[in-house]
């Protein structure tokens, strides 16, 4: 959980100072959503299928570009500083039974959480 917080948070940073830089003349942002399970592995070995990839799909829906969604149990395991993290609350998302906790990682300073305005 950890290195995976780490590393939505260093694609987002890598992400912004490139976009931010005179090497793009393109914006280009991207949404990331981190959850934790069990992943099956298709024929070919490559992990496409299992409810821990569903998870981080519904979780990332709720982000915009430039932003890490993730659950509450990621969140709590990553062991990030909780001036880092902003819990949303829980949300009830498609093809998942129960509510899930959603916590945002708030990788630059002073970034202001995301208003989630559906799920």
């Amino acid at each position: 959980a950890a290195e995976a917080v780490a590393a939505g948070g260093a694609m987002q940073r890598a992400l912004d100072g490139y976009t931010g830089s005179d090497r793009s003349p393109h914006e280009l942002s991207v949404r990331i959503g981190i959850a934790s399970g069990e992943v099956v592995l298709d024929t070919a070995g490559c992990p496409f299928l299992g409810a821990a990839l569903n998870l981080a799909a519904r979780v990332m829906d709720l982000a915009d570009g430039g932003r890490v969604m993730m659950s509450g149990e990621v969140a709590d395991a990553s062991g990030a500083p909780k001036t880092s993290l902003h819990a949303h609350g829980e949300f009830k998302l498609k093809n998942i039974a129960e509510p899930v906790p959603v916590v945002e990682l708030l990788w630059r300073d002073s970034m202001a959480p995301q208003e989630i305005r559906a799920s």
